[in-house]
C-alpha cells in the first residue's frame, strides 16, 4: 500500500555579488502556491518564523524562508543598522530571488505571495510595482510601506496590511498609504496582536495571512 506523499523540504542558495542567501524550500503535496518569508529582525526569530511557516503548511500553501541580508550583514545591522533600511538593496534581492524559484522544475508556474513585516513589506511592495505579477499577493505586518510610497499606485498585488491596534504610530503611517495602493488593499487592526507571550497575536496573523493568501493564489 502507498503512503501519501512526503512533503518536499530543501535548501536554496541565492547568489549575489556580495556573497549568497540561504533559503529553506518546505513544499506540500498539492501546494497552490509558494509563500516567500522574507526574514528581517523579529521575523529571524525561529519560533515565531517556525509557527507561521508551520500555519501556511497546514493550508497547502508552499513556504520560502528567505534572509535577506548575509550572516554578515546581518552581524553588521545587528549593531549599526546599515541594512535594514536600504530598501533598493532588499528588492533587488527579493526578486533575485524569485527568479531563481521560476528557474526550479515544480516551481516554475506556481504563484508566489509574501508574507513580510517592517522594511521587507517596502521591498515586497517595490518589486510588485516594477514587476506585475511577480507577486501575486502581499500580507504586510507592522509594515513601512511609507517608504516606497511613490511606487504604491503602480502596485497591482492584492495587500493586505495587518496593524496592532496599540501601536499608534504604525497604524497612523498604514491609514496614511491604504488609499495610494494601485490594486484591491484591505487593512485590519488586530488588538495586541504583538504580543509575544502566548503568541494568541500570531495566531491571528497566520489566520488573516492564511485566508489572503489561499483566495488570491488561487486566482492568479
Amino acid at each position: 500500500m502507498t503512503g501519501a506523499p512526503a512533503q518536499e523540504e530543501y535548501g536554496l542558495t541565492i547568489p549575489l555579488p556580495e556573497g549568497s542567501l540561504e533559503a529553506k524550500v518546505a513544499l506540500p503535496p498539492g501546494a497552490r502556491g509558494l509563500v516567500l518569508l522574507p526574514q528581517l529582525g523579529v521575523w529571524r526569530e525561529p519560533e515565531r518564523v517556525g509557527r507561521l511557516r508551520a500555519a501556511l503548511l497546514e493550508l497547502s500553501l508552499g513556504v520560502v524562508e528567505l534572509p535577506l541580508l548575509t550572516s554578515w550583514e546581518e552581524t553588521l545591522d545587528h549593531f549599526s543598522g546599515r541594512f535594514r533600511f536600504d530598501v533598493e538593496m532588499l528588492a533587488d534581492r527579493l526578486a533575485e530571488a524569485v527568479a531563481v524559484l521560476r528557474r526550479i522544475p515544480g516551481l516554475a508556474s506556481r504563484p508566489i505571495g509574501a508574507v513580510a513585516q517592517g522594511t521587507a513589506v517596502a521591498a515586497a511592495l517595490l518589486v510588485a510595482a516594477r514587476s506585475p505579477g511577480v507577486l501575486a499577493a502581499i500580507v504586510s505586518w507592522e509594515g513601512r510601506a511609507d517608504l516606497v510610497r511613490a511606487c504604491l499606485p503602480e502596485v497591482a498585488a492584492p495587500t493586505l496590511l495587518l496593524v496592532d491596534g496599540d501601536d499608534e504610530p504604525v497604524l497612523e503611517l498604514t491609514l496614511g498609504v491604504l488609499g495610494q495602493l494601485g490594486a484591491g488593499a484591505e487593512m485590519r487592526v488586530l488588538p495586541q496582536a504583538a504580543e509575544p507571550a502566548g503568541d494568541d497575536g500570531l495566531a491571528r496573523i497566520a489566520g488573516f495571512a492564511g485566508d489572503w493568501l489561499r483566495a488570491h493564489l488561487a486566482a492568479a
